[in-house]
């Protein structure tokens, strides 16, 4: 599986130029016991099939070096769920950026989105999403996604 690297490389570098959206303008995608997953519905860029956006990942206690949510721009490939991260920022609980990340995009490995897991959720919604999506219909798929996962 290969990413069109140029194409998503020029909006992933408009994108990138940016900070990530204060979290007022985030949409809650998926809860785990001990994290909140939100997306930036704002930043959604799309090309063909493949959707670039922020994905915010919320922790209840911050980890040993102090991180309490990670911001990481993504890239789904929206008809295979394969996703690549092209940014991750590693954010105190003051909010203040203890690390940027910017791997090389030519270099950047592509994940697969797994059935059943909190980034197929991830993956749906990004996929789905419009800039002017309905939240609350938003939020009652995946309330219910969320739920039916737990039933499995």
């Amino acid at each position: 599986m290969t990413f069109p690297i140029p194409k998503l490389a020029a909006i992933g570098t408009i994108a990138l130029m940016t900070p990530a959206p204060a979290l007022a303008e985030w949409i809650p995608v998926a809860t785990t016991s001990t994290q909140m997953i939100y997306i930036e519905p704002e930043s959604l860029v799309r090309d063909g099939q493949y959707t670039s956006f922020w994905e915010r990942y919320v922790s209840s206690t911050p980890d040993a070096n102090g991180v309490a949510a990670l911001d990481t721009y993504k890239t789904i490939d929206c008809t295979s769920g394969n996703w690549l991260r092209q940014q991750t920022i590693g954010l105190l609980a003051n909010g203040k950026i203890l690390f940027n990340l910017k791997p090389d995009i030519s270099k950047a490995k592509v994940f697969p989105s797994e059935p059943g897991t909190v980034g197929e959720l991830v993956y749906e919604s990004a996929c789905n999403l419009k800039s002017d999506f309905d939240y609350w219909e938003h939020r009652s798929r995946t309330n219910e996604a969320i739920l039916n996962m737990f039933k499995r």
